[in-house]
């Protein structure tokens, strides 16, 4: 409810954003548009919107910006919350409850991990001191770290970072949900004299998927992105 208030704010209030400068030729360009008369109406969803398209855009650009100044990142690093943290067990268990029963909890206690991560990896030297010479094998590709998995008592994946398949991995998703698609069958010929209207909001609702834990990070404004 929260999102679908602000998206009704965004679609009543379209002249009040300036969407008409993303009604253009550049847009059309874009989507490969060759007739002008195809070109329609938009109803712009801003990049200032959590989640949406050009909000992961450009994200996406700046990252690839910062890549191009400062090179590719070292490490690729995942997480994924264990509900069997003991925060979250002395919490829900004495009130007979499950985690999936308090997602708020969850995701309250992940970013309290996921916040000692960071320090741990920009302050306080966590892998030691960088040492040259070392002669790397099979054993090296592993994306096992025996101290990181002792520590956060959950699955650590971590990889070196030369390329960038990685950093676009990051803009795929950030919370998975289930495979979906969508399927329409139209007439177009009997729609040829009616105007287009490219609906970016309706874009975003399509066959949208949201879990309870990224309900309550959102809730929460917990940042998507860090840079």
């Amino acid at each position: 409810m929260v999102e679908a208030q602000r998206l009704s704010f965004i679609r009543a209030n379209q002249k009040l954003i300036r969407c008409d400068i993303l009604n253009g030729l550049q847009e059309a360009v874009n989507r490969g548009e060759t007739d002008p008369s195809l070109i329609g109406r938009r109803i712009v969803l801003l990049a200032s919107f959590t989640g949406g398209t050009r909000y992961m855009f450009n994200n996406c650009q700046d990252v690839m910006a910062i890549c191009k100044k400062f090179g590719y990142p070292d490490l690729f690093i995942t997480i994924t919350c264990n509900v069997n943290w003991s925060e979250i067990r002395d919490f829900v268990l004495p009130k007979g409850l499950s985690p999936s029963d308090r997602p708020n909890i969850v995701c309250r206690v992940f970013k309290m991990k996921l916040d000692e991560m960071m320090t741990d990896l920009k302050k306080n030297d966590f892998f030691g001191k960088t040492i040259n010479g070392i002669k790397l094998n099979n054993r090296s590709v592993v994306p096992y770290n025996p101290r990181l998995l002792m520590r956060y008592q959950a699955h650590v994946n971590k990889k070196y970072c030369n390329k960038t398949n990685s950093i676009k991995y990051l803009f795929k998703y950030v919370n998975k949900g289930p495979d979906r698609a969508t399927l329409k069958i139209s007439n177009n010929s009997a729609q040829c004299d009616k105007e287009t209207i490219i609906d970016e909001i309706k874009r975003y609702y399509d066959c949208r998927y949201l879990s309870p834990c990224e309900v309550a990070w959102r809730i929460f404004a917990f940042d998507i992105h860090h840079r």
